[in-house]
């Protein structure tokens, strides 16, 4: 019988791998879309692994700003970087 614990640690494996396939998925189908690449930096962070996360927000960085909120995501993403860095 599978343990709480190793349950617990296969459905987070197992969500946050779907997350990671859903924002490469949303940024292909939108290559600019600031908000895709933010939430996919801080999936990384989350999975721990952190030299993906940074080369992400590198690439978010380089965006342009196309809706309202592109700059806030990008301060909060410069904000991350500093923190990784």
């Amino acid at each position: 019988m599978l343990s709480l614990n190793t349950l617990y640690a296969t459905l987070l494996v197992a969500i946050i791998d779907s997350a990671i396939y859903s924002m490469y998925k949303c940024r292909s189908l939108y290559a600019y879309f600031v908000p895709a690449d933010f939430n996919l930096a801080k999936v990384y962070q989350a999975a721990n692994k952190p030299l993906q996360s940074i080369d992400v927000l590198q690439k978010m960085m380089r965006l342009p700003n196309r809706a309202a909120d592109d700059a806030m995501l990008k301060a909060k993403g410069q904000a991350m970087l500093e923190k990784m860095k």
